[in-house]
């Protein structure tokens, strides 16, 4: 008799590992999984960041070639203008 409960009960135990073992490969599945998405979210984010600056960069330095050159045509006309 007492082998046969004995028996039951270390069927119980390896289901019960089994269970608890599934769990947490699925737990560490589920963790790996939402920690890369957040880091993919990461570097989305720094590399549109990224974009943004360089955007800016080009218009900064577009504006500062057009305000060179209006400069140095305004230079051009008060030249002229003082010579006449």
């Amino acid at each position: 008799m007492q082998g046969a409960s004995g028996g039951q009960g270390s069927d119980f135990v390896n289901k019960l590992l089994k269970t608890v073992g599934r769990l947490a490969f699925e737990f560490v599945i589920v963790f790996l999984g939402v920690y890369l998405a957040f880091v993919l979210a990461g570097h989305q984010e720094e590399r549109r960041k990224l974009e943004v600056r360089i955007k800016f960069y080009d218009t900064l330095i577009l504006e500062l070639e057009t305000t060179s050159l209006n400069y140095r045509e305004a230079c051009v006309v008060c030249t002229v203008q003082a010579q006449c």
